[in-house]
């Protein structure tokens, strides 16, 4: 599956109206025609209700983070215990 970048979900996302719930947000993205992956990259977000589309890119940043291991935020969350070590 093809990575979503924050542009992709930012031009999904567009014209969207605030607030806005993960279920709705996927929604509109759908409606607006936004690739499949951005969908279910929305569809994975935490299931809350987001104030802005800020907001969502916040969320979806930390989620990024998560997933390169060269990331400061990554880095930062193994030395806590906080992301699980992949295997080489």
């Amino acid at each position: 599956m093809a990575r979503t970048s924050a542009a992709d979900l930012s031009h999904g996302l567009k014209d969207a109206s605030f607030p806005m719930t993960t279920r709705q947000l996927a929604e509109h993205a759908r409606q607006n025609r936004a690739p499949d992956e951005v969908v279910e990259t929305i569809k994975h977000m935490p299931d809350r209700e987001f104030g802005s589309l800020a907001d969502v890119e916040h969320v979806f940043s930390e989620s990024e983070e998560g997933d390169e291991p060269s990331s400061g935020g990554a880095t930062e969350k193994a030395r806590k215990g906080g992301t699980k070590r992949r295997k080489a």
